[in-house]
C-alpha cells in the first residue's frame, strides 16, 4: 500500500513538474506554415553548389534557395518562398560560435549571383523576435563581421521589413579581441536598391572591444549595384532603426558609420531612424555618409548623436545635398564637430524643427549654400534671430546649438483712432509645402486686451492671422497696445527635455506654438479753428486764393507738418461751386449764395493716405469715393437786392472827407469800426478819396465773403491732421 501511494505521489510530482516546465518556459515556437519542406545542407563552400539558383549561407550550413523550404536555427525557424520570393525570419535565433571560413564573413548570406533570378525584387521578412548575432570573443577564424549580408549580380531589390509593429530583428557584428579586423558591419548590401520599411524595429550592433586596428565599421554598407535609378537605401513605412556602435576608445581605428552608401539615402515616410556612435574613427565618426543626396521627408523622424575624441564627428555628411521637409524634429548632437556638412546645398522646407548642436561657428556647413522655404528658418528662441543660418544671434555672436523651424509672425504698427477699429495683417508669409502636404496653422488671439485700465477687443483670423482692433472710446493719444498672437502648427515629435520644451514655446504633445507682438498705437486728432475771415486790407486782389492756401512747414518745436504733399495745389483743379451747384465766382456778388463746395483733389501721396483721413466732427466736411475732399462753406453775404447795388460815385464829400456812405472809414476791415459796413455800402478794393472804380472791383461784402470760401477750403486742408499755420503777406 505505501509502495502504491510512493508511485502515486511521484508521478503527480513529475506532473507538476512537467507542467510548471510548460508554464515557466517561453512559448513553444510555431510550426511554418504547410507547404515547406526541410532544406538541405549541401556543406559546400563554393558558389556553384547550387547551380543556377540563387543561396543562402546560414552559419557554417549552405542552402540552395529552391522551392519552398524550411530550416531550423538554435531557436525559431527560417523558410524560403520560391514563388514570391520571400524570405522569412520566424523568431529565429542565431548566435555564432564557431564560424568556418566561407566566401564571406557573413554569419548569414543570402545572394542571387544568378544571371537571371527570376524577379527584380527579394523580400526579407522578420515575424517575432529574431536575433542574429556574430558574437565578439567567438572561435570565428574569420577577421571580418558581418550579421547579415544580401548581394544581387543583376539589378534586385531587396525588402527588409518587419510583419507587425512588435516584430524585431537584431543584427549583431563582433570580432574576436585577438583579430585585426578590416570591416564589421551590421547589414551588407550590394544590390541595385534597400528599402527597409514595413512595420516592426531593426536593431543594428557593431562593436569592438579590442585594441588593434580596424578599417571600418558601419549599421549599415550599401554598395549598388547598376540599375536604373542609380539605386538608393530607403527607409520608409512604420520602420523602426536603431544603429548602435561603440568599439573601444583604446582601438587604432579608421571610419565609424551609421549608415555608408555609395548613393542617396532617404528617410521617409513615418519611419524613425536613431543613430548613437562613438569613437575612435580617427579618419571620421559619421552618422549618414551618402555619396549623393540625403533626404528626410514626409513624417520621418531622425535622431542622431555622434561623439569622438580622436576626430571630429559629423551627423549627416552628403556629397551632395542635405534636404529635409519633414513633419517631425530632426536632433542632431555632435559636441565638438558639425551636425550638418553638405558639400552641396542644404535645404530646409518643415515643418518639422532641425536641432542641431555642435562646434561653435561650424556646426552647419554647406558649401552650396542654405535655402529656406518661406515662413520658415533660424528660430533662436535664447540668442535671438540669426543673421547668418545656424551659427551666427543677432549680434552676430557664433552659436553652435541652433533650430530650423516654422518662425514667428510679424505685425507692423499700425495706428488709429479712439472707438475707431483698424486692421492689422501678418506681414511675412507662413510656411506651406504644396497644396498636397499643406501645414495647418492657427492663429490665436486674447478677444480683449487692457490699456490704462480700458478694454480693447481684439478679433482675428485663425486662417489668415489678420487682426481688427478697436480702441476703447475713452483712449488718448499715444495710449498703445501689444497684442500676443499665437501661431499653432502640427507636430507629431516633440523635445522630451523641459528646457527644450519651454524654448519651443509649446504646451501641448504634439502642438508646436510661435508667439507674435502686434502692436497698435492711438494718434492724436486735429481739431481744426473755427474759420474767420482774414484782414481785407491783407488780401490783395487777383492772389486772395493764393493766399488762403495753407502753409506746411514744421511746427515751431520742428516736427512736420503730417499734410506736407497731400493736397494738389493747381488753382485749375480746386473747384468752388455756390449752393446751386454751379460755379462759384468770388468777384460776381450775384452768383453767390448761402453756401460754397468747395472740392480739393489729392496728391498721390494724399490717395495713399485717404483712408488715414478723418472729418473732425460738428464740420461739413466729405471724403468723397474719387479720392477728393468736398468742404462746404457757409457764407456771410448781402441778399441780393432787386435793384443791384452801384458803385460809389466819385464826389468831393467821399473824396474829401475819406469816408464811404454808412460811414466805413476808408482802409479800415469790415465790422470792425463803430456802426461796421453797412448792406449796400460799396467800397472799391484798394480807392481812397476820388479814385475811379472798376469794374473788377469787389465791394467790401464780397471780399469778406471770399476770405470767408478760401479759409473754409483751407480748413478743408486741415481734416483729420494738424493744425495749420497760415501764411499772411
Amino acid at each position: 500500500m505505501k509502495k502504491t501511494a510512493r508511485i502515486a505521489i511521484s508521478a503527480l510530482a513529475a506532473a507538476f513538474v512537467l507542467l510548471t516546465g510548460v508554464l515557466l518556459s517561453p512559448a513553444a515556437q510555431a510550426d511554418p506554415p504547410s507547404g515547406y519542406e526541410d532544406a538541405t545542407d549541401v556543406k559546400a563552400v563554393n558558389d556553384s553548389a547550387c547551380g543556377e539558383n540563387p543561396h543562402v549561407y546560414m552559419g557554417n550550413s549552405h542552402y540552395c534557395l529552391k522551392g519552398n523550404i524550411k530550416g531550423q536555427g538554435q531557436r525559431g525557424w527560417w523558410y524560403w518562398d520560391d514563388q514570391n520570393k520571400v524570405f522569412t525570419f520566424d523568431n529565429f535565433e542565431l548566435v555564432d560560435t564557431n564560424l568556418l571560413s566561407h566566401s564571406t564573413a557573413g554569419l548569414i548570406f543570402i545572394k542571387f549571383d544568378v544571371k537571371n533570378p527570376g524577379t527584380d525584387k527579394v523580400t526579407i521578412k522578420f515575424k517575432g523576435n529574431n536575433l542574429i548575432k556574430h558574437r565578439e570573443g567567438s572561435q570565428s577564424n574569420l577577421n571580418d563581421g558581418l550579421a547579415l549580408g544580401l548581394e544581387a549580380e543583376t539589378p534586385l531589390t531587396f525588402n527588409l521589413e518587419g510583419e507587425t509593429p512588435d516584430s524585431t530583428l537584431t543584427l549583431d557584428a563582433g570580432v574576436a579581441d585577438s583579430k585585426k579586423p578590416n570591416s564589421i558591419t551590421g547589414l551588407r548590401c550590394l544590390a541595385s536598391q534597400l528599402n527597409i520599411g514595413g512595420e516592426g524595429t531593426l536593431n543594428l550592433n557593431t562593436e569592438y572591444n579590442g585594441s588593434e586596428k580596424f578599417g571600418m565599421i558601419a549599421g549599415i554598407d550599401f554598395r549598388p549595384k547598376p540599375s536604373k535609378d542609380g539605386g538608393k537605401v530607403n527607409i520608409s513605412g512604420n520602420a523602426k532603426l536603431n544603429i548602435n556602435s561603440n568599439p573601444n576608445p583604446a582601438a587604432n581605428g579608421n571610419n565609424v558609420f551609421g549608415i555608408f552608401a555609395l548613393t542617396d539615402t532617404a528617410v521617409a515616410g513615418n519611419s524613425q531612424v536613431n543613430i548613437d556612435l562613438k569613437g575612435p574613427g580617427k579618419a571620421g565618426t559619421i552618422g549618414i555618409y551618402s555619396a549623393q543626396n540625403v533626404n528626410v521627408t514626409e513624417k520621418s523622424q531622425l535622431t542622431i548623436n555622434v561623439t569622438s575624441k580622436e576626430s571630429l564627428p559629423i551627423g549627416i555628411m552628403p556629397r551632395t545635398n542635405a534636404n529635409f521637409s519633414t513633419a517631425k524634429d530632426t536632433t542632431i548632437t555632435t559636441p565638438g564637430g558639425r551636425a550638418i556638412h553638405s558639400y552641396g546645398s542644404a535645404n530646409f522646407f518643415g515643418p518639422g524643427d532641425v536641432i542641431g548642436s555642435g562646434s561653435t561657428g561650424s556646426s552647419l556647413r554647406a558649401d552650396g549654400g542654405i535655402n529656406f522655404a518661406d515662413g520658415y528658418g533660424v528660430y533662436l528662441p535664447v540668442a535671438g534671430s540669426a543673421v547668418n543660418p545656424g551659427v551666427a544671434d543677432k549680434a552676430g555672436k557664433k552659436v553652435g546649438a541652433w533650430r530650423l523651424s516654422m518662425l514667428p509672425p510679424k505685425y507692423e504698427e499700425v495706428k488709429t483712432e479712439p472707438g475707431k477699429a483698424v486692421k492689422s495683417p501678418v506681414k511675412t508669409t507662413t510656411y506651406t509645402k504644396d497644396a498636397a502636404n499643406a501645414t495647418t496653422v492657427t492663429y490665436s488671439a486674447p478677444e480683449t486686451v487692457d490699456v490704462n485700465g480700458k478694454p480693447w477687443k481684439v478679433a482675428i483670423d485663425a486662417t489668415t492671422g489678420e487682426l481688427t482692433v478697436t480702441p476703447h472710446e475713452d483712449a488718448r493719444k499715444g495710449d498703445r497696445a501689444e497684442i500676443p498672437v499665437t501661431l499653432s502648427y502640427a507636430n507629431d515629435i516633440f523635445p522630451a527635455d523641459a528646457k527644450a520644451k519651454s524654448e519651443v514655446g509649446s504646451n501641448e504633445a504634439g502642438i508646436k506654438k510661435r508667439i507674435a507682438i502686434a502692436p497698435v498705437v492711438v494718434e492724436p486728432i486735429a481739431t481744426p479753428e473755427t474759420p474767420t475771415a482774414q484782414d481785407y486790407d491783407q488780401v490783395k486782389e487777383g492772389n486772395w486764393q493764393e493766399l488762403v492756401m495753407p502753409s506746411y512747414d514744421p511746427d515751431e518745436e520742428g516736427k512736420p507738418n503730417p499734410l506736407a504733399g497731400m493736397f494738389s495745389y493747381d488753382l485749375a483743379n480746386v473747384k468752388y461751386l455756390n449752393h446751386a451747384g454751379q460755379p462759384f465766382n468770388p468777384k460776381d456778388p450775384v452768383s453767390r449764395g448761402k453756401k460754397a463746395e468747395v472740392i480739393v483733389p489729392l496728391t498721390k501721396k494724399g490717395k495713399e493716405n485717404f483712408s488715414k483721413m478723418k472729418c473732425p466732427a460738428d464740420t461739413l466736411c466729405e471724403l468723397l469715393d474719387d479720392g477728393t475732399v468736398k468742404f462746404t462753406v457757409i457764407l456771410d453775404y448781402k441778399e441780393r437786392s432787386e435793384k443791384p447795388d452801384t458803385p460809389c460815385k466819385p464826389c468831393k464829400p467821399c473824396g474829401d472827407s475819406g469816408t464811404a456812405p454808412g460811414g466805413q472809414q476808408p482802409g479800415t476791415h469790415p465790422g470792425t469800426t463803430p456802426g461796421g459796413t453797412q448792406p449796400g455800402t460799396k467800397i472799391t478794393n484798394g480807392t481812397k478819396g476820388n479814385s475811379t472804380p472798376t469794374p473788377d472791383s469787389l465791394v467790401r461784402t464780397g471780399a469778406v465773403d471770399t476770405a470767408v470760401l478760401g479759409f473754409g477750403a483751407s480748413v478743408l486742408l486741415l481734416v483729420g491732421f494738424a493744425l495749420l499755420r497760415r501764411r499772411h503777406s
